[in-house]
């Protein structure tokens, strides 16, 4: 308990404080856009968000991009990846693959379109891939079907153009939980290691004994969800206490208006990996974004978000 206050502890002098390796970029969000999100508040409100960024999704560029739809990395029905390739062939390309949110329970690689169209647009092929969902899955299957998600990619990846020595793997919000799983824990990788050139983490839980303690209340229902009702477990279950596996090239957001607990495990993770890596990770902060609309921004004409991730995927 100890560690872990003194970890809490200092994640939010880091939170606080003007920090030199916090990079706040430069919004460019329609000021009618961020009207709205910012009534909202601190909240995750994926329905909200959509209402608010309809039109700029309809009239997003789809433009020089091959999709393929529903492939299957793995038996179950949700066990499917998509990839958006350029449509002028390419090799040897950069990869991303992109893991949704949907706090464990929900969500769906359909909802991000955006982000394969985007980043295949600017060259790099992108696989968008679902997973097993809570309460039925329970943990650690997020981190398992993310990592079959990785083989598949390394397997297949040079017959769509890319690289699978340039694998950069990207998580939002629970997306970004087993992404991390997978990329930071020795438990979740094949014997060779992850398979991965970097790892991009947004707006993740990275240990759920903390979500309760940040925000002073009992255990999230959806994290019940996944990793169960016995919280005497939930430490053996944290990926910020079992961050064991080789140094990787980490890009580690948050937003403006991100709620408290994953501001919280934001800075959290950073001081662990800080301490493990002796060079702390990259991190952003966005402005004029909250949880859903950071992602949901891509392929709008607002490159706040798109920019830096598409940077640190092209220096991989």
């Amino acid at each position: 308990m100890k560690s872990l206050t003194l970890r809490m502890l200092v994640a939010l002098l880091f939170l606080g404080a003007a920090h030199p390796a916090l990079a706040q970029t430069t919004p460019g969000v329609p000021a009618a856009i961020w009207a709205q999100v910012e009534a909202l508040g601190p909240v995750v409100d994926p329905v909200g968000v959509g209402k608010i960024y309809a039109q700029l999704r309809a009239q997003m560029p789809t433009d020089g991009v091959k999709k393929t739809q529903n492939i299957s990395y793995g038996p179950a029905d949700l066990q499917k990846l998509d990839v958006y390739e350029p449509s002028t062939a390419v090799t040897k390309a950069p990869v991303l693959i992109f893991i949704h949110g949907g706090a464990f329970i929900g969500g769906s690689k359909n909802s991000y379109d955006n982000i394969g169209y985007y980043f295949a647009r600017h060259g790099v092929v992108t696989v968008l891939g679902d997973y097993r969902l809570a309460p039925t899955f329970k943990w650690p299957t997020g981190a398992q079907d993310v990592g079959a998600v990785v083989a598949w990619t390394r397997a297949n990846i040079a017959a769509h153009g890319g690289d699978p020595a340039k694998i950069v793997l990207f998580g939002h919000s629970a997306g970004a939980t087993h992404v991390a799983a997978y990329a930071l824990e020795k438990r979740f990788q094949p014997a060779t290691g992850s398979g991965l050139a970097g790892v991009i983490l947004g707006s993740g839980i990275y240990d759920p004994s903390i979500d309760p303690i940040a925000v002073g209340n009992p255990p999230n229902p959806t994290d019940v969800a996944y990793y169960g009702a016995d919280t005497s477990q939930y430490a053996s279950q944290a990926t910020g206490r079992h961050a064991d596996a080789p140094k990787l090239p980490t890009l580690i957001f948050e937003v403006e208006l991100d709620p408290l607990a994953m501001l919280v495990a934001n800075g959290t993770l950073y001081s662990v990996l800080c301490h493990r890596d002796l060079q702390c990770p990259t991190l952003y902060r966005f402005l004029m974004h909250d949880h859903i609309s950071a992602p949901a921004a891509i392929n709008t004409g607002d490159e706040s978000v798109s920019t830096p991730l598409l940077n640190f995927i092209k220096a991989r």
